[in-house]
């Protein structure tokens, strides 16, 4: 890692690419020097001198023990040494209780957050529900006609929201002939290979998806869900998603810098997994949710949004074969991820280890950045939750 794109210029075999930015271990350096690698777009923090403070209430967070999902011992810094961390961030009650980067990146960098994206544009739309200016039970096409021959054709809003909808798309990150693959291509985060000839933007990409199934059956994730949203939040809102996260929560949240979105050819963010932002900003903005919706003495998200969102028991469930051992008994909607455990917590996930987690009933919020060599956090979630149990607990008393 020491010697990734080190010197000037770097040696040949160091350099970082759009080829292999993520692979380990240039992901280390890409994750949080993405805009040198893909377009972007950026999304604006407004006038210098407006970031909102946070207060200070330290803990010692890397030195609490806790036991894993086998039993196993160990401590919290234990846990982040060996997860590849670039970044961890606690608040309990809205103050910094830990703040940690033990490599390379430097407090004010945007790190990609990946799907943790998918939380952001959910919350968008969630709010643009309760102002009465997106119907989610209205079908897909009354906003997009554009996919009245597409795997949305007969699809809800509400079900593209809560990944209920049925569409032949496979998400296997290892695998290169998977359709994760020809989404990364239009979406930006991949580069086109020899020959090419396929969708050069995600709104050349959507149409081409197909129905495989009924909808509204069971939830699969699929990251082209978002990726609708997206489309529908900018043409209801008249301007593009950077500039309606802008507007809505970036400015008036009082953030550290600007974020940036990965964009496609047309300039269009990518939705389902393209947002970077520093750590402190994401964590920001998760207190805005813990908060339900005020923030920085405003009020950013509609508060109706927030009456049924620390629920238990929505109705849908995660398959258990889905996410075995970590994501047990959760549900899912609005692109959130429901615990259903005995605090309602909720948390964003990104591949390579990316989380945010909102435990209402404690008051913590946890927000780590990660470039792990494998994408899949199947392995790693049940024992994040572990460490998140006992982070909690160990503020609250």
């Amino acid at each position: 890692m020491q010697n990734i794109m080190n010197g000037f210029p770097p040696a040949p075999e160091q350099v970082v690419t759009q080829a292999n930015m993520l692979h380990f271990p240039q992901s280390r350096w890409a994750f949080h020097h993405v805009r040198q690698l893909v377009p972007t777009v950026d999304v604006w923090a407004g006038p210098a001198g407006q970031v909102s403070a946070f207060g200070s209430r330290p803990w010692p967070v890397r030195d609490i023990a806790f036991s894993g999902p086998d039993g196993e011992q160990l401590s919290v810094g234990d846990w982040l040494d060996n997860t590849q961390t670039d970044g961890f961030i606690v608040l309990n009650k809205g103050d910094i209780a830990c703040e940690y980067y033990p490599g390379r990146m430097r407090p004010h960098e945007p790190h990609l957050i990946m799907s943790d994206t998918k939380s952001v544009t959910g919350l968008l739309a969630a709010d643009l529900i309760a102002r009465g200016e997106l119907d989610p039970s209205a079908p897909v096409t009354q906003y997009l006609p554009e996919l009245k021959d597409s795997a949305w054709a007969s699809a809800t809003v509400q079900q593209t929201l809560d990944m209920t909808t049925a569409i032949a798309f496979t998400e296997v990150y290892d695998d290169p002939q998977s359709d994760i693959n020809r989404y990364a291509i239009a979406a930006g985060m991949a580069p086109r290979p020899e020959g090419y000839q396929g969708p050069l933007g995600m709104y050349d990409y959507l149409p081409t998806l197909k129905q495989n199934g009924e909808h509204g059956e069971q939830f699969t994730y699929r990251t082209v869900n978002p990726e609708v949203i997206g489309w529908i939040l900018q043409r209801l809102a008249g301007m593009s998603l950077n500039e309606l996260l802008s507007e809505r929560i970036w400015q008036p949240m009082g953030a550290q810098r600007d974020a940036y979105y990965v964009a496609d050819i047309y300039g269009a963010p990518q939705a389902g997994g393209g947002l970077n932002a520093t750590l402190r900003d994401v964590a920001r903005f998760a207190d805005m949710v813990r908060q339900r919706g005020r923030y920085n003495g405003k009020t950013l998200i509609d508060p109706r949004v927030f009456e049924d969102f620390f629920i238990r028991d929505y109705p849908v469930k995660v398959p258990e074969d889905h996410y075995p051992g970590g994501r047990k008994g959760y549900s899912y909607r609005n692109f959130w991820w429901l615990t259903n455990n005995a605090h309602s917590a909720v948390q964003g996930w990104g591949i390579f280890g990316q989380i945010i987690h909102i435990d209402p009933t404690t008051e913590v919020v946890i927000v780590k950045q990660s470039s792990r060599p494998e994408a899949s956090n199947n392995p790693y979630s049940a024992m994040a939750n572990c460490a998140f149990a006992a982070i909690s607990t160990a503020l609250a008393e």
